[in-house]
Parts: structure tokens; C-alpha cells; sequence
């Protein structure tokens, strides 16, 4: 299925190289990164693109990029699935993905490929499953400061540097952790006047367990959560979507409304409902236990308004104005801000 997988530096450089299939030509490291540096028109490269027959498949994450080549009519979706989960495979096992991380970790990395991946063919992804495998310490490695956030914020399972193989230690160092965090992404449309005309958060509730044995949790939710297709799935009272009234949805009604929310494979929802609770033994390694979507009742932290003035200088110009108004808290930071001008 997949004929080559490596890992390639951002100057090019192959970190990481196995060829499985040799159906392949040897220079298709050469070959995928000249293209996806200088590809056509100067765009940005696709995840998958095709060249003489070879259909090349790439992510990039930490800094790298890791590719996988094949000749075969494969499921795009399926190999990119595939490329993330051994670059979760790689953090989980050194702690964070980085070019120095996997240079440190050359021999565990190219162990964990050969289980990971048979002549091509993908099998066990399981970060927990692989430890019965796996012989060599690793060596951990945070990773390079132009890879961590703005103003050093580091609260969360990112911020944690370490192998899951800490938990079979026996030399009195090991340290039974579990990190939880609540990781949104808020995407916003703001009509010309300020107003916004759509909102969608999209969320992960995140977990990174470092407990030996693997011991059972209880995780618990807000009471006042509502998740619209469970708790509605036939309909009922009202007239609004699931069954609810646009009432049910007002912020005064102290509600936290979910559109939809799909829970980990590992999670036990027998006292979901009643208890807002989620019972499971936490998997080895960083997954999301809960991932979700909403569009009720979101207060932007920017506003964003714009103004279109003619030039008094040129009758073929005009000036436009970006006001950007932040509601965030002072003892709050933001990173990462982008304001994005879609061209007429």
C-alpha cells in the first residue's frame, strides 16, 4: 500500500527514511521536496499531489514533514490519518516532535516504524499496545522555543514533555500524572458594520495520561450542559432544532449548548446523562476524550469593524479602515492572532 515513509528537516535534509515496497524511485525525497518548495504558480503545496505515477501524501507537524509515497489507488484520508497518528506515536514516545527530538531518538523511532508498518501496510497505532514492543529509553526533548507559544504559555497537555515510558519506571522517579485541557478553536464572520453574521467553536476536551496501570477515572461535566442530539434525538417541546425552542438556546437560560459532541471509543456514558459524568480507563498517551461543535450563545473576544472611505487624492482609489477591538481580559494573553482581508 505505502511504498516509502520518511521524514524530511525544513532545509530538506532526510531525517527519517524507509522504503518498503522498492517501487519507488530513490530519489523521491528530492523529487517531493523541490515540488512541494516550488510548486506550480508558487502556491502552497497539497497534501497530496501527484507526480510520474507517484501519488506523494505529507503533513507537516513540529517543524517536519512526514510523507508517505505510493503507486496504489490508496484513500488520501486513510494515509494522512495514518501520518498523524505516528506523529502522535512520536510525541508520545519523545515527549514532543521535533527534527532535534527525532535525531536524538533515531534508533526507538525507526523501532516503533516496524511495528507501526508492515511491507507497506499499516497495522497497530495504539500508543499502549506498542510499549510490549519497544526496547529502547528514550531520550526527551522540549521543544525549540520558536515552536511554543507566545508569552510562555505552557498550562495543558502541550506544554508536557515527556514518554509514556516514564510510568514503568522503577528506580523511584516515576510521577503518575494525567493532564486534562479544553482546547477551542473559534472561527467568526463579521459583517462591514461590526455585527457578527456567523460563529462556530470548534472544541476538543484533551487528555494526557502518565498513570501507571492504567487505573479507572471519573471525568465531570457541567450539570447545565445540553448536547442538542442526545438529549433531544426524537424531538419533543417546542418547535427549535432538536426539539428545543429558541428559548432553550438564550445565554440567560444558563445553558451550555453543544450542536454535536462525539465521545473517545474508551469513554463509558452509562451515567452520562443523569450525572454528567464519563467514566474509562485513560489509553496511554495524549486523545481527545470529547470532541464537539456549538454556535449558541459565543461572545467574541475581537470585534472587527471596517470602513470604506473614497481618496480625496484619486478618484480610482479608496481607503479602507480595519478597527480591531479586543474584549479580552488583562490578566488574559492572546497568541496567534490573524486578521485575513479577502481580496474582491
Amino acid at each position: 500500500m505505502i511504498s516509502q515513509f520518511f521524514v524530511l528537516s525544513p532545509r530538506g535534509d532526510v531525517i527519517i527514511r524507509r522504503d518498503y515496497l522498492g517501487n519507488v524511485p530513490k530519489a523521491s525525497t528530492e523529487i517531493f521536496f523541490r515540488n512541494s518548495k516550488f510548486y506550480r504558480g508558487g502556491d502552497e503545496a497539497p497534501p497530496v499531489f501527484l507526480i510520474d505515477g507517484v501519488t506523494y501524501l505529507h503533513i507537516k507537524d513540529g517543524g517536519v514533514q512526514l510523507v508517505a509515497c505510493t503507486r496504489d489507488n490508496v484513500s488520501p484520508s486513510f494515509v494522512l490519518e495514518f501520518l498523524r497518528r505516528i506523529s502522535a506515536i512520536i510525541r508520545d514516545y519523545c515527549g514532543s516532535l521535533s527534527e532535534e527530538a527525532i535525531r536524538k531518538n533515531f534508533v526507538l523511532i525507526y523501532e516503533l516504524l516496524d511495528e507501526v508498518m508492515d511491507y507497506g501496510t499499516p497495522q497497530s497505532t495504539s500508543t499502549e499496545a506498542l510499549k510490549t514492543f519497544v526496547l529502547n529509553e528514550p531520550t526527551v526533548v522540549a521543544p525549540p522555543s520558536a515552536l511554543k507559544p507566545l508569552f510562555g504559555l505552557q498550562k495543558g497537555p502541550t506544554g508536557v514533555f515527556k514518554s509514556v515510558l516514564d510510568t514503568a519506571r522503577t528506580d523511584g522517579k516515576r510521577r503518575d500524572e494525567i493532564f486534562v485541557d479544553v482546547v477551542e478553536r473559534l472561527s467568526m464572520t463579521f459583517a462591514p458594520g461590526g455585527g457578527v453574521v456567523a460563529a462556530q467553536v470548534d472544541g476538543a476536551v484533551q487528555v494526557k495520561s502518565y498513570l501507571a496501570g492504567n487505573p479507572p477515572i471519573k471525568v465531570k461535566l457541567n450539570d447545565d450542559l445540553l448536547i442538542a442530539k442526545r438529549d433531544a434525538p426524537y424531538g419533543g417541546a417546542g418547535s427549535g432544532f432538536g426539539g428545543f425552542s429558541a428559548g432553550d438556546y438564550a445565554p440567560e437560560a444558563g445553558l451550555v449548548v453543544l450542536d454535536d459532541a462525539y465521545f473517545h471509543e474508551a469513554a463509558n456514558l452509562d451515567a452520562f446523562d443523569s450525572e454528567r459524568s464519563i467514566s474509562l480507563v485513560p489509553p496511554d498517551g495524549e486523545f481527545a476524550l470529547l470532541n464537539y461543535r456549538t454556535t449558541h450563545a459565543i461572545r467574541p473576544p475581537f470585534r472587527l469593524s471596517v470602513s470604506v472611505e473614497p481618496d480625496g487624492a484619486s478618484d480610482r482609489k479608496a481607503r479602507v479602515q480595519l478597527r480591531l477591538f479586543s474584549d479580552v481580559p488583562q490578566d488574559k494573553a492572546a497568541s496567534g492572532l490573524e486578521v485575513e482581508v479577502l481580496a474582491c
